[in-house]
């Protein structure tokens, strides 16, 4: 069985001194971190794994999440990431697909 590898690209996060926008009815300003988060959400990451990403506590996360969806007046966290793509906001980020890594299993 042959195994297939993803060449490993460094996830680019935009940081711009200025709030990010997230288009729609209401134009919503998130500051830099809340839009890191965001573009880590719509990436399909965990909580955990946006933590490690970004250095810091799960707990902070976990805030910056609460804040985005009373924010962007949304229910969940999929509310959050189809607002993310329909309005634009995806397309403004830099997203490299997440590394993969290969199976060296003796098959």
């Amino acid at each position: 069985m042959a195994t297939a590898t993803i060449p490993a690209q460094p996830i680019q996060l935009t940081r711009t001194p200025e709030p990010a926008t997230v288009p729609g009815r209401r134009e919503v300003k998130l500051t830099p971190r809340e839009a890191d988060v965001l573009t880590l959400l719509a990436m399909g990451r965990s909580n955990a794994e946006i933590a490690e990403e970004l250095f810091v506590s799960i707990c902070t996360v976990k805030s910056h999440v609460r804040r985005l969806l009373t924010k962007m007046n949304r229910r969940d966290r999929l509310q959050l990431v189809v607002t993310a793509y329909t309005s634009g906001f995806m397309g403004e980020r830099a997203v490299a697909p997440r590394p993969q890594h290969a199976c060296h299993c003796a098959a």
